[in-house]
Order: C-alpha cells, then structure tokens, then sequence
C-alpha cells in the first residue's frame, strides 16, 4: 500500500480549508451589499434623495467599516481563537442589522421636530442626519469591517504569505459583493420587496455566522500555529508610513472615479436602478479581478518596489484614458440603446460600461492588494497589518467621494476631475521609484501622455448639442447632476444630465395649466406647495391667482433654481421675485415629510417613473404623507406623462392614490392626442365641485393665459373615481416596501422601444378617459352642475378623441369626432 505524503496532505487540507473561508467571504461580500443598498435607500427616504443625503449615508458607512477594520485588527492579534471572533461578529451583523425595522419609525416621529429646531442651519442638521445614521448602520457596519482582519489572521498563518493569499481572500469578498449589488439591483426588491431583501441579507450573515462557528470547534488554534510556522521576519524594504499613504490614496482615487465614472455614465443612460447596479457591477467585478492578479504578481515579483511604481503609473494612464474611450463608445455623448429591448439594452449598458471602465478599474484593483505583499515586512500580526489597511483605504475612499462629488466636480468639471485622481498615481509611482533612476522615467513619460490626453479632453462635450439646431447657453457640473439651459429654435429649455428635458418655453401654456386646474378646484387657496420646479412656469403660474397668499416650491437639484432664475424668470411671471414664493433646494418628499405646515393644493410635477428614485413619488407612504400636510379641503394633483407610461403603470398609480384619497378626479393637461399629460387630483373629501363658483374664477385665468378652445376649464375634465367606481380594476399599487414603478417602468420603457408595449397615450388614453366620463350628469362631483356644464365636459372629450384621431391619420373618426365638438359648441351657445 502507497504512504500518504504528510506534507502533501496538509497542503491539501490546508487549500480546500482556505477554499471554505473563501466560500464565507463570498457570502458575507453579497450580504454587505444588499445591506448597503438598502441603507441607502431607507435613508433616502428618511432624508432625501439628495447629494449631500446619500453622501452623509455613504460616508457613515464607511467609518463604520474603517473602525470596525481598524479596531477588529487590534483584537485578532491578541485573540487565542480568531475564526470564533469572527463567527460572532457575522452573528452580530444579524443582530444589528435589526435596527433597519426599528429605528427609521421612531426617526419618522422625530424628524419634524429637528427640521423645525434645527432645520434652518445646515451644519447642525447635517450633523444630526450623521448621527442618524450612525444609529442605524454604523454598528452592523463595525462589525462588518472587522470580518476580514480576523478571518485573515485566522487563514494567514505565515507572515510571508500576507501578500499572496490575503489578496484572493479580498477578491473573492468584493465578487461576493458584486453579485450582492447584482442581486440587490435587479431582483430581490422586485421579488420580495425591501423588507424580504433585508430578511435575506439577515439570514445570510446568520448562516455564515452559524457556519464558521461550527468549523471553528474543527480547527487548530490559529494564532499559536500561525506563530508556530511563521519564519523569520524579513528586512524592512517599505516603510509602515509609505504603505499607509499609498492605501489611503488608493481608496480616494477608487472611490472618486466611481463617483465621477457614474456621472459619466448618466449623461448617456435611462438612469434606472438598473443602469446604476450594472455600473457599481462591472466596477467591484474589475476590482476583484485585480486583487487576482496582484496576487500573482506577488508571487512572481515578491518584494518589489519596480512592480508597484508600474501598477501606479499603469492605473493611472489607463484612469486617463477612460474619457476619451467613453465618448468614442458613445459617439459623442449620444443617447445609449436605440431600438433595443430590455434584454438587448441591458446588455449593452454592461458591455458599453464593460469596454470603458474593466480596463482602468482593473489596474486600480491591483494597487491596494500589491500594498499587502509590500506591508509583509512591516507585519506583527496578519489580522492587525490587514485591519489597518483597510481601515486606511476606506477613511481614503469616504473622503475620495465626498471630494469628487462635492469639489471636483464643481470646481473642475468632470473630465479634468477625471485626470486629476488619474495624474495622483504619477507622483506616487515616482516616488516609489524614487531609489532606481531607470524607472522614474516610465512615469515621466505617462506624465507626457497625461498633458496630452488633458490637452485633447478639454474638447469633449460635457452636453451634447444637436449641430446647429441646439445652443448650449450655459452648464453647470454640480454635485447632483449636471444642468445646461439650451435653446432649440425660439424654445428655451432645461436638460439635467444630457438628455432629461425639465421643462421648456414652449410648452409655457399646459405648463401653466398644470397649477391652474388645481387652485381653481380648491375654493380657496392660500397656501401653496410645489414638489419639483423645473423651469418655474408651472409654479409662477401660481403669481395669477389672488387667493393665494404663500407659495413654497421645492427642487431637488440646486443649479436648476439658479439656471432657472437666470434664464426663464420672464416666463415664471414673477415667481423669483413676487414676496409669497419661498424656493428651498430640497426633497420634495422629504420636505413634506419634515414641515408641520398645512396647505390647501400640493401640485406634483411630471416625474418619470423609470428613473433612479423617483418611484418613492408613486407610492402608497408618500400620497399619505402628502395627505396628512393638507388642510381639509385641500387638493393634491399628481400630473402623470402618459408619453412615458404603460396602461398598467397608470392603473397602478391610480389604484395607489385611491388607497389614500376617497376622490381622485382625472383630467386632460393638453388636448394634443399624443405625448399628453394627465392630471389626477386626489381630494380628501366628497364634497362636490362648486361649479359655478370654478366657472366663475376660471373666466379671468382663460383670458389672461389665452385660452384657445373655451372659456371653460371645465372642458379639460373627464370624471372622477373611487375605490367603489376606479375603473382601473384590482391589482397592485406601489408602496415604499414594494415600489413597483421604480422596477418595472424601466423594463416597460425599453420594451415600448422595442415596440413590445405600447404607451398609454393617443386613442386608448382617449377611450379610457371617455369610459371615466360617461355621462356627466351622472358624476356625484358635479351635482351642482347644469346641462351647460355638461355639454362643456362631453366637448372636451370629442375634441380629445379628435386630435387623436388626427395624429393617428384616422380621417374617418377624426371627421366624426370633429363634428360632434361643433355640434356641442353650437349647442352650449344656445
């Protein structure tokens, strides 16, 4: 019988033992994510889908990983069993992680009372949203922090090969952490809703927990084999203070460039939740697969300073380069996915991201793990070495996002921020090469190609311009998005981000309408909130109505208040100067959810329901948020853009506010038989409309916006609706757990480019709004009315299924339609 190699044997036993603590970082990475990712929208929701918000979320979860790094490393040195530390503290991100169902409510009841106390001074209220948070993530994030530096000290038993093996183990944790975002971003909310994605997170850190505990009564005491095999420390070649300058830069140009990689992005993509995971995908993927190869470049170089200056000059050319490949990719800046369904086009966001970013993603991976092979020397304890390494590169990579998104950006734009985090790898390569004259010129070469490369990426566009028809006036790089106020022949508009279109000149009047029907249902308003400004047409169109005393308008985005003041202040008709209107720079939903004031009409803008965030505007917690800030009597009015809504997302927004409000009234925002506009108006009573008392009010309104079709704004009216008469059916509706639009209105956008579904507008729009009508003198509303009133709304529908037909070139059924308005005119005038 053949002996068993002892020494092969433990080899063997030693790789598949490795190969299981892989196995547990992989799941504790996908965790992680999940985790971050609903933080950050609980938080969201909590304190607005702002910049400064999810920067204050993001960079409290970042502490919370450095100290947990840092402080964990300390205690794996000294502990006598490391992998039963380390299962105790997976358990403990179950444990902590709890907090997610406990305290965003009791943050709920508080809130109003800070934003009343506290709320005007933006330093004390900052600080609170920190400490907020630290409440809610900073624990389960500690804890998450110190899983790596004691599993580390745990497999890493030999100092030597701290440069070798720790590097797959942080691979493997940032894969594991990809298809965490992956799942986090694609499916889990969609299938389970935000509180099951949690329990799932929950049982996964439980069961790694559960699982290292039971492997740790199976394993050798770690750290007294570790001493046991550990060789003699080896010269020092780097010193403890260089490693750690060089962690720290490494997680600020990581972090920096994934902040401003995403901006890139966004001036080409739909921005759905879906964009932003594929982005944050293909970014911790390339990560990982740099960690790989850095530890194989340690394991062929060793020690190696020559190595480490040409991974820095290396990542940083590539960094460089990745402006110029974006806009070759996109050819210009242009609009991704063309004809593509949601498979096709998702596949080409990972591919266009993929062939942009993989490359200098990749080298930046290979720097940080290369520093664990250079701290061997300079190690006491594997744990502790590890701890401190990552403890240092996560405080970098906090302040590298805080910086590029709030100074680089606005200070430089983003190309030049882009070379600038690039170029900081040219002085650290040649300082590392300092001490061999023949490598310091490899970085003084790059630094030729850097002048080049910025030289030539000054003339990338930062918004695309259509030839000579577009002119760019003006553009503002913020920390939110990035604004331009462009003229298209005589129409001045607003675009964010390249290619979403705020508002614009032309289309002032159904602007104006979309204030104008709400304040002329409520009898009297005196207090009136906008969510969203835009161009400010909509909310100056408030400036004309006597009754109303305040006006509050909020917008999300700073640089569209000053591109507006600056540019459509004509068009706003005074709001910018008129004493009522107050502008804050806000979460619309946020806002409304902190203020204790009452009003009599909240008017929501168009909001696109496939972009990132805005689908916490559709759902169930927000319209009674909403509810709760209106007076009795008040209004509220959800305008919808049918141009960029299935028939099943409108129903599903309808059944939503009928969940809140008794009445939901449905009316027309134009009459242009495609791209319209819908106005629900959610009331919280039953109380019918005073017609003639709205008639009345309207007339003044008509001639001064010069009302084309009628005198009446009751011919923009259809019917209303109530849980007992929707006509919308039964079905889902959107709630903050499961938001649906925000998941399936981006599929449902792409699938309507392919031509697979079909927009809610033209004739189904119009067939469905004349089921709603039906006969007016039916409609419980409008039991003051009289037959005039009647005829009025019966015209607006004819005339409505007129320009449908129109657009459709349905010559027969425009014909008709057309002179059943005439005939309803000529009848209303005798």
């Amino acid at each position: 019988m053949a002996k068993l190699d002892p020494i092969r044997t433990t080899t063997s036993v030693a790789r598949v033992q490795t190969a299981g603590f892989a196995g547990l970082l992989f799941l504790s990475g996908a965790a992680g994510l999940i985790y971050q990712v609903l933080w950050m929208k609980e938080l969201g929701l909590l304190f607005g889908n702002t910049a400064q918000a999810a920067a204050t979320t993001l960079t409290t979860f970042f502490l919370g990983l450095a100290a947990g790094g840092w402080w964990f490393g300390r205690v794996s040195g000294r502990s006598a069993r490391p992998l039963v530390l380390y299962a105790r503290l997976e358990l403990a991100v179950s444990a902590t992680a709890l907090l997610y169902f406990g305290l965003p409510g009791l943050y709920r009841r508080i809130y109003p009372s800070l934003f009343d106390t506290i709320g005007g001074f933006p330093a004390a209220f900052t600080l609170c949203k920190v400490l907020l948070s630290l409440g809610l993530l900073g624990p389960a994030a500690f804890c998450m922090g110190g899983t790596l530096p004691l599993l580390v000290q745990h497999v890493v038993r030999n100092r030597q090969k701290l440069g070798t093996v720790t590097p797959v183990l942080y691979a493997v944790n940032t894969v594991g952490a990809a298809v965490g975002a992956c799942a986090a971003g694609f499916w889990l909310p969609r299938w389970f809703g935000f509180a099951g994605s949690y329990w799932i997170a929950v049982g996964m850190t439980t069961a790694v927990g559960i699982v290292a505990l039971v492997w740790s009564g199976k394993q050798a005491d770690g750290n007294k084999q570790r001493q046991a095999t550990a060789g003699a420390r080896p010269p020092l070649t780097e010193s403890a203070r260089v490693v750690a300058l060089l962690a720290g830069l490494s997680g600020v140009v990581a972090l920096g460039l994934e902040v401003l990689w995403t901006r890139m992005f966004a001036q080409t993509l739909h921005n759905s939740v879906y964009t932003y995971a594929a982005i944050l995908v293909v970014f911790l993927i390339a990560l990982g697969a740099g960690s790989i190869t850095a530890s194989v470049l340690a394991r062929r170089f060793g020690l190696s300073q020559s190595t480490l200056s040409l991974l820095l000059t290396f990542a940083g050319v590539l960094v460089a380069a990745t402006p110029a490949q974006f806009v070759f990719l996109t050819q210009n800046d242009a609009y991704l996915g063309g004809t593509e369904s949601w498979g096709a086009y998702m596949a080409l966001v990972f591919q266009t991201v993929a062939l942009a970013l993989f490359p200098a993603t990749f080298a930046l991976g290979m720097t940080f793990p290369y520093l664990m092979k250079m701290s061997e020397p300079i190690a006491d304890s594997s744990g502790r070495t590890i701890g401190n390494l990552v403890a240092i590169n996560t405080v970098g990579a906090a302040f590298g996002s805080l910086v590029a998104g709030f100074v680089l950006l606005e200070w430089f734009g983003l190309w030049a921020s882009i070379l600038l985090l690039g170029g900081l790898y040219l002085p650290a390569a040649l300082f590392v090469a300092r001490r061999e004259p023949w490598l310091v010129r490899i970085p003084s070469i790059a630094g030729i190609v850097f002048v080049l490369i910025a030289f030539f990426g000054d003339r990338f566009p930062v918004v695309r311009i259509s030839g000579d028809k577009e002119v760019l006036h003006e553009v503002w790089e913020g920390s939110a998005a990035t604004v331009a106020v462009v003229e298209h022949g005589d129409d001045l508009r607003i675009k964010v981000n390249n290619f979403y279109t705020l508002g614009s000149t032309r289309a002032s009047r159904h602007q104006r309408l979309q204030s104008d029907l709400p304040l002329l249902v409520h009898p009297k308003p005196r207090r009136v909130y906008y969510l969203g400004m835009g161009t400010g047409i909509t909310a100056g169109a408030a400036i004309a109505h006597p009754e109303v005393e305040e006006i509050t308008v909020t917008e999300l985005l700073p640089d569209v208040i000053v591109a507006a003041r600056r540019y459509f202040s004509e068009h706003a008709t005074g709001l910018f100067t008129d004493p009522r209107a107050t502008i804050v720079a806000a979460d619309g939903r946020n806002y409304l959810a902190a203020t204790t004031d009452i009003y009599d009409v909240i008017i929501a803008d168009l909001f696109t329901p496939w972009r990132a965030g805005v689908g916490s505007l559709y759902t169930r917690e927000h319209y009674r948020n909403v509810a709760s800030r209106l007076a009795d009597d008040g209004v509220f009015a959800q305008w919808v853009p049918m141009f960029q809504v299935t028939e099943s997302e409108f129903r599903v927004i309808v059944r939503t506010m009928l969940e809140v409000f008794p009445r939901v009234t449905v009316w027309r925002g134009d009459f242009l038989g495609h791209d319209s506009i819908v106005g629900l108006l959610g009331l919280k009573s039953h109380v019918p409309l005073d017609v003639e008392r709205f008639h009345q009010r309207a007339l003044p309104i008509g001639e001064l916006r010069g009302s084309q079709i009628s005198n009446s704004y009751l011919i923009y009216y259809c019917g209303s609706l109530t849980t007992e008469v929707s006509h919308v059916g039964e079905g889902p509706i959107s709630t903050d757990d499961y938001p649906l639009l925000e998941y399936e209105a981006p599929v449902n956008h792409r699938r309507e480019k392919a031509g697979e579904v079909a927009r809610f507008s033209g004739r189904p729009l119009v067939d469905w709004l004349e089921t709603v009508t039906g006969d007016p003198a039916g409609d419980s509303w409008l039991q003051h009315s009289n037959a005039a009133h009647h005829l009025i709304v019966q015209a607006g529908t004819a005339y409505h299924r007129f320009k449908a037909a129109e657009k459709a070139g349905d010559e027969k059924t425009r014909t008709a339609a057309y002179d059943r308005y005439l005939a309803l005119m000529q009848a209303l005038m005798r």
